[in-house]
């Protein structure tokens, strides 16, 4: 029996991680479809590699886009700290630390597209995948 619930438990994780894996890459095909969000891929395929990116001058508009479409912000680009707060939940188990994360994650900046930056940053910085990793 506990292996059976394992197994299951696995499955749903496996299930749950692929949903949040093409949320993200439908989500980047939309901001991607717009001249004004669009980005050039090169600039993800560094991200991804951990190389120094000069970001362009859209790339806070595009970051935005993205964390609109994923309700992780929303239309005004205030943070959707219920939303955060999954996405932290889902990597981390200690509930002090997970609402440490949200709050330091969930602080609004002075435009939308800061404070898609700073999420961005701060999502990264801790290790919480959104579905960019």
């Amino acid at each position: 029996l506990k292996m059976k619930v394992l197994i299951l438990a696995l499955l749903l994780a496996v299930a749950l991680a692929t949903t949040y894996k093409d949320d993200w890459i439908k989500v980047h095909r939309e901001c991607q479809s717009d001249h004004v969000t669009h980005v050039p891929e090169e600039i993800f395929e560094k991200l991804r590699r951990k190389e120094k990116v000069d970001f362009p001058e859209n790339f806070p508009l595009h970051a935005f886009c993205m964390l609109k479409k994923l309700d992780i912000q929303d239309d005004q680009g205030n943070p959707e700290k219920a939303t955060i707060k999954k996405a932290v939940e889902r990597t981390i188990s200690d509930s002090a630390k997970v609402e440490e994360i949200v709050n330091h994650c969930s602080v609004a900046k002075e435009t939308k597209e800061k404070t898609a930056m700073a999420i961005f940053k701060c999502l990264g910085k801790n290790h919480i995948d959104i579905g960019q990793l």
